[in-house]
């Protein structure tokens, strides 16, 4: 039981952090923002404030009043518009023909039935917009580029969704699918816009983004710490004498072991002001995120973090070792460095402004073999939906049009997963092969009954696409078609509800419907059988009173 004296130690009435914890959570402050050495020193912390804020109308003051200047000289303000690009000029008539679109639907008479979930719809859709909007303007910050996709997966979800429903409302067809190219417009705007504010903000060769937001990376860093800072024992936590030191331990050994085998130049990063300095110099060059201090990163980033992958590599040679306050540390370190692992942002940029790359502008190099896969990606997905617009538009169109549209509004789909997903993770990743090897199946299901045939040069593209499959473990593929087939079932399950209760509906959209028959080919072709009860629920472990109270009862007569 702990004593008072102890309990004083530890907090301030009240439960506040005690005096000494604040104190040295401001230093370690002071110290990664002002970058001075001693937070002790009044005219070293008066430097560096005058140094990171010189620029700003009172500290210009100051440094007047320093010399005798009784007032600072205040600059003119100057103001200046925004500058409009084409793709903001694009983005905006896109917008205005989602609007016009929306309208059109929700004022329909066939679809009063179902203007309550329409409207829906239109909510849905204009606040998805916005999110993309807000994220596009950051594309050098992954965070941001997660999101843009984010978004573009969720305005695709809409997109074909309107084209699902129009498929059972023939009166409405024009309207809906009207709205899904509205839809699918903006969300491919939001894409280019994605690669040309990487290059306005400097990045404009994309070799070299950080794999996290600078803002996670600051976390990561005062994660590292706090875990040090743990294994030393500095945390403010009631001493209760009932567990063995293995923090301590473990960190004796490890000190040791550094001294035994000569490399004491490690041990500055089993201290508190040793590993802040060096955690602080890599985030404090990432410039907050700019693309000058990304790319001096790059050039310095495995230099400086060399010693940290030794000190983790040391860790591992010590084998299993009970001290969770060392493993939290190393992880912790394992998870900073990898936000500065190498991510590749040329594809976007290949598609946002290609001829200006190809012309040589950026000094690019010339397009390898996943650059020009993603540009046939980007092709493909353009003459399929324009084909699918001009098939739908015959006068003489029967329910085997309708069919055909049908399933190559999935493949289209597809197309728009696979650019994002190369975007995101570029196509060495095996989900990506995974999603190419599905796509490259469910297209050789168009030969099947009922057949649907594709104009040659869209033949052509397709095989362009999918010729170079990346060899991949097929528990992916397999997964990957297990993905899209429950998908398929949720968003047919929406289609059903909307549309008016017919056969040609049941027969699309059922649970026989054409693109769930043609997924679950698929699946039997990988061994799999399409109609198995998946169960969703998880056994979880039982409570230790639990399984203390079973031994008990097995045990004791």
């Amino acid at each position: 039981m702990l004593t008072t004296k102890n309990a004083s130690k530890a907090t301030t009435p009240g439960g506040a952090t005690s005096p000494s914890r604040s104190r040295s959570n401001l230093d370690t402050l002071m110290r990664q923002q002002l970058r001075v050495a001693d937070p002790n020193d009044p005219k070293m912390v008066a430097d560096a404030l005058l140094q990171r804020f010189g620029e700003l109308p009172r500290a210009r003051a100051i440094a007047g009043e320093a010399i005798g200047v009784p007032f600072a000289p205040v600059a003119p303000v100057t103001s200046c518009g925004a500058s409009v690009t084409a793709t903001d000029l694009d983005l905006r008539l896109a917008l205005e023909h989602v609007e016009t679109d929306l309208s059109a639907v929700l004022g329909m008479s066939v679809l009063k039935g179902v203007q309550a979930e329409l409207s829906g719809w239109a909510e849905g859709i204009r606040a998805t917009i916005r999110v993309g909007q807000d994220a596009v303007a950051m594309g050098i910050d992954s965070a941001q580029r997660d999101r843009t996709l984010a978004v573009r997966r969720t305005l695709g979800d809409y997109a074909r969704l309107a084209r699902m429903l129009s498929a059972g409302i023939p009166d409405a067809r024009g309207q809906l699918r009207g709205l899904a190219r509205s839809v699918d417009a903006v969300s491919a705007t939001l894409l280019v816009a994605l690669g040309e504010s990487m290059a306005t903000g400097g990045a404009s060769d994309g070799r070299f983004l950080l794999s996290v937001s600078f803002s996670e990376m600051q976390i990561r860093r005062e994660a590292a710490l706090s875990a040090l800072r743990n294994l030393l024992g500095g945390v403010d936590r009631n001493p209760d004498h009932e567990h063995w030191p293995h923090g301590m331990c473990a960190y004796r050994r490890l000190f040791r072991r550094l001294e035994r085998d000569g490399q004491g130049e490690l041990r500055p990063l089993l201290t508190m002001a040793g590993l802040a300095q060096v955690l602080d110099d890599l985030v404090a060059r990432a410039d907050s995120g700019a693309a000058d201090g990304l790319r001096a990163l790059s050039a310095t980033a495995a230099i400086d973090l060399g010693r940290v992958h030794r000190l983790i590599g040391l860790v591992d040679e010590l084998g299993d070792i009970d001290a969770p306050a060392l493993a939290s540390f190393v992880e912790s370190l394992r998870l900073f460095v990898d936000g500065f692992e190498h991510v590749d942002g040329r594809c976007l940029l290949r598609i946002a402004r290609p001829l200006v790359l190809h012309y040589g502008l950026y000094e690019s190099k010339a397009s390898d073999t996943a650059d020009q896969h993603v540009v046939d990606m980007v092709m493909l997905r353009g003459r399929l939906a324009s084909h699918i617009d001009c098939m739908i538009r015959e006068p003489a169109m029967g329910i085997k049009a309708v069919r055909s549209a049908v399933m190559l509004d999935k493949l289209t789909y597809d197309l728009d997963r696979l650019i994002d997903a190369h975007v995101g993770s570029g196509q060495g990743a095996t989900r990506v092969a995974a999603r190419l090897a599905v796509l490259a199946r469910l297209h050789q299901q168009l030969g099947k009954p009922p057949p649907i045939k594709l104009p040659v040069g869209i033949e052509d593209l397709f095989k362009s696409v999918t010729k170079g499959l990346v060899q991949v473990d097929e528990a992916m593929i397999r997964a990957e078609a297990w993905q899209q087939y429950r998908a398929e079932q949720r968003i047919s399950s929406i289609a059903l509800r909307m549309a008016p209760d017919c056969l040609e509906v049941q027969e699309q959209f059922g649970e026989k419907g054409l693109v769930k028959a043609r997924i679950a080919a698929v699946l039997i072709e990988l061994g799999e059988d399409p109609d198995t009860v998946v169960q969703d629920a998880r056994a979880f472990p039982p409570h230790a009173d639990r399984s203390i109270a079973r031994i008990a009862d097995h045990f004791v007569p």
